[in-house]
């Protein structure tokens, strides 16, 4: 935690989403109201769930915060205590079963709907209804400058562990939380203040150079002068077989649901619009540490994805380049939104949000549920009538479903047009899963019926007819109903139709009449006029017709033309007046300005009469312009000046807001200042408000939290994660994140083969496993995510080993039966959730010959843990067999007590010397470029096989001589002849290799079975062609410093590195080298002799992954390659090279690399 201690009641700063939510709650009161509706089945104490809400009103600062200005600056005061009284239960048992989910809503939006008084509070406010006893349903509600989507489910967890805990009859034991909200607000201004502001500032004005900040999904008309808040809210779902099918196709081409149902929307965006440079929306949760994700607060921020879908794309191409924007987009996501609005500085139009119109974000359904030992809490989503953007899309998808919650505005997208929109996409995406390789133009989207109205099928031979007039976009693409586009003639007997595209054939083309128009529902055509009568301005199209009929509303006007001339185009106005008094060109503005949206206004008024008369200052006037320009900094304003075109933003306009508080006297809403932007408008403005009537408040107060429940009591302290419940460890976390990213695949199963020959005791064996499943807690425990990381909760009870007697089978059908027992169990998943990551099966054979088969998911052990299970089972068989007791544990350190003590390290100091270290060591690392003889595949792929070969005994002692006089490790030598070999092939200098440490830090750690592995980057230098004695001493001190600076966790190594996100290969390193000790695994059962190895998998973890290893007298080389790159004879011709290359420098160091070369 960091962060200056603010004493409780005191004043604290807002981080900067919370800075600019309270400035969009001056302008929009009520828009960023949040509501949570959460279904509870059980047998429901009110009590105990009123003690869990308190506990957690008073775990979480921020929710008993409130927000009010200072001197123009927003601050936030917290209280040191707050509750939420839930009163007695609203009973809606009496309600028809039909009508109760319209009543819940009805009730949801009255707790939720009426504005908040954020200088007052409470900022939270709960209701509690009941369905009947085993069904109620809790209603939170609460603005979202105090909680975002995230902080749901940590609310989630904690409401739930708290209320069992409670029914149990024992005090909750929630974690402590680390820090709080307000501490975040701090670190994030602080950090936002130097090197990482630069960076992150550098970053969006390279990405968004050049973008069109406005995306309008339906071109017909113009917008409101003012984006209106209000809107709707709906639900659209697929069907489950269309769900089916996204997953299979997700896991086949390596990406996500989330990915591809974007690339989808993204396609279907590109038709409708016919933009190839599209700004999307996504959310990110914007929790750059740990520290912050078990906090509630408003974290979460917009990010721009800047997509460029082309026509003649494949969608496949277009999934990829999804990934690959949005993985580099989210990793820049620390610079809020408000922020990257006054980077990219775009033309300030209250008609539209800035930047971002449409947003698109994606939910796993399971994460809305949540079940405990007496209830079940669930998630349900409820309409709103509110719309922050044009359209926000929230996709949420599980293997049986997708369904989208729509938020839209009704004044620009109606909802016929919407739900069109979705039928579209649905079609859409159909297709695309089924033919990934089709370009986007030539995905069919439109409905049967809609492509019926283009076509009439003429019996018998069916030959398309298209009516006379079509409406296309592009080229030759139908345009969806109700989106604007090009009307074109056709001939009936020279087009066809395929799929949505009009295709003239006998060398005829389409012909352009040079008109603009949309299909409507019934299937006609409406005209909108000639195209050069409606030209684009940042995006939006104007209609000039409708222009000119807005000022000729004016009472002072007789007549208007409007046109354009130049690129972009400058709308000019030219008015003929009806007499005295003459309008001025200020005045047609300002009247403008209230009925049409800014980018529609004319930048040259010419009014027929240059005699017009002035306006005059009135008595406001002097106060405002004073005002403004204290808040500029400027004493050369004009009074006609536009504050925004001035360089002004939100926060000025919250300082200039506050000035004229004080020096009028009145209320002087923000929201005047964006709708009239010049000194002159807005002292009309505050002068027309003044003769209306009375000043009064912008944002009126409630007077009270609506009937269904308010108060104050006093609130208990924290509470707990699942008995017994550990973190993992930073490798844990890692392998559990990539297993999760590709489930059902043996990527990181070890499936071993234990041959057993002699006498074998297997009731001893089967209790020495069990003995050490129970001493071994990581042997039987279950990865759970709990609030906002995984975590290991031990199990009473862990796997047992299973026997198969195939002693009956003839010898050749008994070695392919125990072949097939291995690769199935070696391949079949582990569900980490429901079980450890051990399964063992002892196959009993004839003759006394037995095979143990153990399969092990590395989250459970690495290789030092392979060797204590291997010592203890072999230590507590012979203990039994002997007739004595197992030996007993050293009774120190466990694995739990292990991973809790390196989770609080990695939240101490010492990692940030680790991070400063790679920092360094890893700038401007390069991408290794191996030539391989087969093409690279758009996503990394694990399919592998391996290969190996042997050093004769000379060899092998001539390498082992050289490593002892050069006062190396083995390791070190075989790592500099790859790194050599690989200097020839790429031809860098540069040559980062991979490569793990034990990283067991503490007393007694050697002793424990986990996984504690950290990966490492060898950075070789090759550069001045060295000769091999230099560049050993080179791969010594880059080996040496990786291994003094292991434990950082591999997502730091990356972010440390600052690469480029390459969606083709795994970042950091394509090549890793590892050593393996000579045998000691420890292998000893009394009475058998023992021969193991481990079952090859086809698998392969990197592009190439070298091995050395002793075995006995002879040096083991073997490579790991992955098939999709290599094929078996060039991985074979790189292994052979690798030893030939370490004889050669073994028996003269002192030759250069170059020399090195040919060997």
């Amino acid at each position: 935690m960091t962060g200056i201690e603010i004493p409780r009641g005191r004043l604290a700063p807002l981080s900067f989403p919370q800075e600019q939510l309270w400035l969009m709650e001056s302008l929009a009161p009520g828009t960023y109201n949040e509501v949570w509706v959460l279904r509870i089945e059980g047998d429901l104490r009110v009590p105990l769930l009123q003690r869990s809400l308190d506990l957690i009103l008073s775990r979480h600062e921020v929710l008993r915060s409130t927000f009010d200005a200072v001197d123009g600056t927003p601050v936030c005061r917290i209280r040191p205590e707050l509750t939420i009284d839930l009163g007695q239960p609203t009973d809606l048992a009496y309600v028809p079963v039909a009508l109760r989910d319209q009543m819940v809503a009805d009730l949801a939006a009255l707790v939720a709907d009426p504005p908040y008084d954020l200088r007052n509070g409470p900022l939270v406010r709960a209701a509690l209804l009941r369905l009947d006893d085993a069904e109620h349903i809790l209603v939170l509600a609460t603005h979202h400058i105090v909680a975002d989507g995230w902080s749901l489910r940590v609310v989630l967890h904690e409401l739930l562990a708290a209320y069992e805990a409670f029914a149990a009859g024992r005090a909750p034991e929630l974690p402590p939380l680390p820090c709080q909200y307000r501490h975040f607000a701090e670190e994030q201004r602080r950090l936002l203040d130097g090197r990482e502001l630069a960076e992150e500032q550098r970053y969006w004005r390279t990405q968004l150079d050049g973008a069109v900040p406005v995306l309008p999904l339906r071109t017909g008309g113009l917008r409101p002068p003012v984006k209106s808040p209000h809107g709707r809210r709906i639900q659209v779902t697929f069907p489950a077989s269309l769900a089916r099918s996204l997953h299979r196709h997700a896991t086949g081409c390596r990406s996500t649901p989330a990915a591809v149902l974007l690339a989808a929307f993204t396609a279907v965006v590109h038709r409708y619009t016919g933009r190839r440079d599209l700004l999307i929306g996504t959310a990110s949760a914007a929790r750059p540490d740990e520290q912050w994700e078990p906090l509630v607060g408003f974290f979460a921020t917009t990010v721009p994805l800047r997509l460029r879908p082309r026509p003649d794309q494949s969608f496949h191409e277009l999934v990829r380049h999804v990934m690959e924007v949005s993985l580099d987009a989210l990793d820049h996501d620390r610079l809020p939104f408000s922020h990257l609005v006054d980077l990219v500085r775009p033309d300030r139009d209250p008609s539209y949000h800035p930047l971002i119109q449409v947003v698109f974000s994606h939910a796993d359904v399971r994460d809305a549920e949540l079940t405990g030992e007496t209830l079940r809490l669930r998630y349900e989503h409820v309409p709103r009538s509110r719309s922050r953007f044009d359209l926000i899309v929230e996709a949420q998808t599980s293997p049986t479903s997708i369904g989208f919650w729509l938020e839209f505005d009704e004044q620009l997208l109606p909802e016929p047009f919407v739900r069109a929109l979705f039928d579209h996409l649905r079609t859409l995406l159909a297709a695309a899963i089924e033919a990934p390789g089709m370009a986007l133009t030539d995905l069919p989207m439109l409905s049967a019926a809609e492509r019926a109205v283009a076509i009439a099928e003429v019996p018998p031979v069916g030959v398309p007819v298209p009516a006379a007039e079509q409406v296309v976009q592009g080229l030759d693409t139908l345009a969806p109903q109700g989106v604007v586009g090009r009307i074109v003639a056709v001939d009936p007997q020279h087009v066809r139709l395929v799929g949505d595209r009009l295709l003239p054939v006998h060398g005829q083309t389409l012909t352009d009449t040079g008109d603009l128009g949309y299909v409507d529902r019934r299937g006609e055509i409406v005209r909108l006029g000639p195209r050069d009568q409606h030209p684009v301005i940042n995006g939006l199209t104007v209609p000039l017709d409708e222009v000119a009929a807005t000022l000729s509303v004016h009472p002072g006007v007789r007549a208007a033309e409007v046109g354009y001339d130049g690129t972009p185009p400058v709308l000019r106005a030219r008015v003929t007046c009806a007499g005295d008094p003459v309008p001025t060109a200020r005045q047609l503005a300002e009247f403008l300005a209230t009925r049409l949206p800014r980018y529609a206004i004319p930048d040259v008024i010419d009014v027929d009469r240059p005699a017009a008369e002035s306006t005059g200052d009135s008595a406001i006037l002097d106060p405002v312009r004073q005002s403004w320009r204290q808040v500029m900094g400027r004493d050369d304003l004009d009074d006609d000046d536009d504050f925004f075109a001035l360089g002004g933003h939100s926060i000025l306009a919250a300082e200039l807001a506050s000035r004229l508080r004080t020096e009028l006297g009145r209320q002087v809403p923000i929201r005047w200042i964006f709708e009239a932007p010049t000194v002159r408008s807005l002292a009309r403005r505050i002068e027309r408000e003044d003769t209306a009537g009375p000043a009064r408040a912008h944002v009126a107060a409630p007077t009270g939290t609506p009937t269904l429940g308010s108060g104050s009591r006093a609130a208990p302290g924290p509470g707990a994660e699942p008995a017994g419940a550990a973190p993992l460890t930073a490798a844990q976390t890692q392998i559990w994140v990539l297993d999760r990213l590709a489930p059902g695949r043996a990527t990181y199963h070890s499936p071993l083969r234990v041959d057993i020959d002699g006498t074998l005791d297997v009731a001893a064996l089967r209790q020495a496993f069990a003995q050490v499943v129970e001493r071994h807690e990581m042997l039987r425990s279950v990865i759970r995510f709990v609030v906002d990381r995984p975590v290991q909760v031990p199990q009473p009870q862990g796997p047992q080993l299973s026997v198969t007697d195939l002693s009956a089978l003839p010898p050749q059908a008994q070695a392919a039966e125990i072949d097939r027992l291995a690769q199935a169990q070696a391949l079949r998943p582990f569900d980490l959730a429901r079980e450890p990551g051990i399964r063992a099966t002892l196959v009993v054979g004839a003759d006394a010959r037995h095979v143990l088969l153990l399969t092990v998911h590395h989250i459970a052990m690495d290789g030092v843990g392979f060797q204590v299970f291997c010592r203890d089972l072999s230590a507590c068989y012979n203990a039994l067999v002997g007739g004595e007791n197992p030996p007993a544990t050293a009774g120190g350190l466990t694995w739990q007590q292990y991973a809790c003590w390196e989770d609080e390290w990695l939240g101490g100091p010492e990692p940030a010397r680790l991070w400063a270290y790679w920092e360094q060591a890893l700038a401007g690392l390069p991408v290794l470029a191996v030539p391989t003889p087969l093409p690279r595949p758009p996503l990394p792929t694990f399919d592998g096989d391996q290969l190996t070969i042997l050093l004769d005994q000379e060899q092998t002692a001539e390498v082992l001589r050289l490593a002892t006089t050069r006062r190396v490790s083995p390791f070190i030598l075989v790592t500099a002849a790859q790194a050599a070999l690989l200097h020839h092939l790429s031809g860098s200098d540069d040559v980062p290799i991979g490569t793990v440490g034990e990283n067991r830090r503490l007393p007694g750690a050697q002793e424990l079975l986990g996984c504690t592995i950290a990966t490492l980057v060898l950075r070789v230098d090759c550069a001045g062609d060295p000769s091999f004695a230099q560049l050993l001493t080179r791969v010594r001190d880059t080996v040496l410093g990786a291994y003094d600076h292991q434990g950082l966790p591999f997502p730091q190594l990356v972010r440390a590195a600052a690469m480029p996100r390459h969606l083709d290969r795994l970042p950091l390193f394509q090549v890793a080298v590892e050593w393996q000790e000579p045998d000691r695994s420890g292998w000893n059962l009394a009475g058998c002799t023992v021969d193991w190895h481990f079952t090859r998998l086809d698998t392969a973890r990197n592009d190439l992954y070298f091995t050395a290893a002793l075995r006995a007298d002879r040096l083991e080389l073997s490579v790991e390659f992955n098939t999709n790159l290599w094929d078996a004879p060039t991985a074979r011709g790189l292994l052979t090279r690798w030893r030939d290359l370490l004889v050669a420098a073994t028996r003269r160091p002192d030759q250069r690399l170059s020399e090195l070369a040919g060997s």
